[in-house]
């Protein structure tokens, strides 16, 4: 199970999405540490912590982590805004 551990805000950052060929872009609204607490992690030292991105998708009500199963289309990376 992940759970979020602590959030920062993202400013000038857009995650972007390789939907069949065409780029999506969505802002990142914030930067959230999250520790992934699968038993099986007891070999590697103890749960495992990363900070991931997250944004609001199309019509979607909750925060989505950029780079996981959930977003839509193929996760391509960050531009950062100038």
């Amino acid at each position: 199970m992940r759970k979020i551990l602590q959030v920062i805000p993202a400013q000038g950052v857009i995650a972007v999405f390789d939907e069949g060929g065409s780029k999506s872009r969505y802002p990142v609204v914030c930067w959230a540490l999250v520790e992934d607490s699968n038993p099986d992690d007891v070999e590697f030292g103890g749960p495992m912590q990363d900070v991931v991105g997250m944004t609001l998708l199309d019509g979607s009500p909750r925060l989505t982590e950029v780079d996981s199963g959930d977003s839509q289309g193929a996760f391509v990376g960050y531009e950062y805004a100038h």
